[in-house]
């Protein structure tokens, strides 16, 4: 079973990232077992064959959970992974990795002037992610089909989570709540035109902002790079399915 591990400089940025083997115990496949017939997470109703290897994988982290009352920490959105985290003090599981940055960097002074900054100049960032979201391809989440996108709106900021802190720069990840107007493709006539049917969709988007800050000046904030997903995947109504 592989693991990773992450060793850091003060600055906060990765300096190294290594794979490190952990061993299975010897009782793992007798444990893996009881749980898939008890239906005990990972696995559950129906048992769920598929989920043996992420079983195996939960056994070998607990080996490691625990020593010296440390944590193991488990990225996963996966709900058999949340709930098998929840049966086991010394895991603990984050949806993403970029919450567990968030969560590594919230020690670090620097990282309240990083808040402070985003915060002077949040008129700046909502307008940048708004001109972000407006070059966003559409396409139609599980069915193929064309998605014309007429508009989408940045609505709220959800979350801020702060990637790094390197120096004089800052990595942001915005998780943004939008709403798009779109037509989305529904079925051919038989001359093979496509018929469209307009539909408002509520999403989510994730974007990261690179960008020069000063943490003695909260007015010092320059977007230098972002990064944001090219395709903007819409969930189609049932009425399309």
């Amino acid at each position: 079973m592989l693991g990773l591990t992450y060793q850091w400089s003060r600055k906060l940025s990765p300096v190294r990232c290594g794979a490190v083997l952990v061993e299975l115990p010897k009782t793992a496949l007798s444990t893996v077992l009881d749980l898939y017939f008890n239906r005990q997470p990972p696995f559950g109703e129906g048992k769920k064959k598929a989920e043996f290897p992420d079983a195996f994988v939960l056994e070998a982290l607990k080996t490691k959970a625990g020593i010296n009352d440390e944590s193991v920490y488990v990225v996963s959105a996966d709900p058999d992974y949340v709930n098998a985290c929840a049966q086991n003090p010394h895991l603990e599981n984050i949806s993403s990795l970029s919450r567990f940055l968030d969560l590594y960097n919230g020690h670090a002074e620097t990282i309240s002037q990083v808040h402070a900054t985003v915060t002077k100049n949040l008129k700046l960032i909502e307008t940048k992610l708004q001109e972000i979201v407006e070059t966003l391809q559409g396409d139609m989440r599980g069915l193929p089909g064309q998605v014309r996108i007429h508009s989408v709106k940045v609505v709220e900021i959800l979350d801020t989570l702060v990637i790094s802190c390197d120096g004089p720069t800052a990595s942001v990840e915005f998780v943004c709540n939008v709403t798009v107007d779109a037509s989305l493709e529904t079925v051919f006539s038989e001359d093979f035109q496509p018929d469209f049917k307009r539909v408002c969709s509520a999403e989510v988007v994730s974007i990261t902002l690179d960008f020069k800050f000063d943490p003695a000046n909260t007015d010092v904030f320059e977007v230098q790079t972002y990064w944001a997903p090219t395709i903007l995947s819409i969930a189609p109504p049932s009425t399309l399915r």
